[in-house]
């Protein structure tokens, strides 16, 4: 989807109209102009999906529901070394 737009107005007069002479060489004269507008008329939506360990983390239960799954792991090592 492309959000840009372009509008071509009437040109109007600007207020660089003078020439720059030997005798003035301080004065400007436009011959392009560029007008840009930002508008708000544009809402940007991004999405995420979430891992399993970020989804932990959200509910706050990561670090208890490694404490929790931890014995079932590691009872077989310690049944083993002792």
């Amino acid at each position: 989807m492309d959000f840009q737009d372009v509008i071509f107005q009437t040109p109007q007069k600007s207020n660089f109209d003078v020439w720059p002479t030997r005798a003035n060489p301080e004065a400007h004269y436009k011959i392009v102009g560029l007008f840009t507008e930002l508008s708000q008329s544009l809402i940007t939506t991004e999405r995420k999906t979430y891992s399993c360990l970020e989804w932990l983390g959200d509910i706050g239960g990561l670090h208890d529901g490694l404490l929790l799954l931890a014995p079932f792991f590691f009872s077989p090592i310690a049944t083993l070394a002792l």
